[in-house]
């Protein structure tokens, strides 16, 4: 579904421009992989040099990666599920992606696109397990943080235990006895 779709359904202005910058981004990511260098990409997208590396590092596309990947094995021709293509664009969506950790975020963004574990494992230069685990993680990471969120914090309602009792709980113990047997 793209961003003229979108406007037909109605959707709000501020989930198109995310949307927008989410399939830009999926440009940028296409444009570095294809080889071209950060001035080039920054021109065609008409960002500063600084901006398309900051944006193209948050999914660790950086020339280490590049370097890592077995970038003369051709792509296998498959794709992703739908519904997990589906999943990894709601996930990279998430008002709280921005705390994954950059290999998540690749992980995740390399399958919005319809990319198969092998293909992302090449160019990640991981194990498709290792990508499995980035994927799996990412979810779990915002699931936790949802759920943190949802919850107020950790620290915003401590349970309440009441009033205790504390008198008599130290009777019995001896304060001249050396602790640990020593004499």
């Amino acid at each position: 579904m793209n961003g003229k779709d979108l406007r037909r359904n109605g959707a709000p202005k501020e989930l198109l421009t995310t949307l927008e910058a989410l399939e830009r981004l999926f440009r940028m990511m296409a444009a570095w992989w294809e080889g071209r260098s950060l001035a080039s990409v920054a021109r065609e997208f008409g960002v500063s040099r600084q901006r398309a590396s900051a944006l193209l590092a948050g999914v660790n596309c950086t020339a280490a990666a590049r370097r890592r990947a077995r970038r003369r094995q051709p792509d296998s021709g498959r794709q992703a599920a739908m519904r997990r293509v589906v999943e990894a664009r709601q996930a990279l969506l998430h008002p709280l992606a921005g705390r994954l950790t950059p290999r998540q975020r690749c992980a995740l963004a390399w399958q919005a696109q319809g990319l198969a574990l092998t293909d992302i494992s090449r160019r990640m230069g991981i194990t498709a397990q290792g990508v499995q685990q980035h994927l799996v993680g990412a979810r779990w990471r915002l699931e936790r943080l949802s759920l943190r969120q949802a919850d107020g914090g950790a620290d915003a309602n401590p349970p309440d235990i009441g009033d205790v009792d504390y008198t008599g709980i130290f009777e019995g113990l001896a304060i001249d006895e050396p602790v640990g047997g020593a004499p």
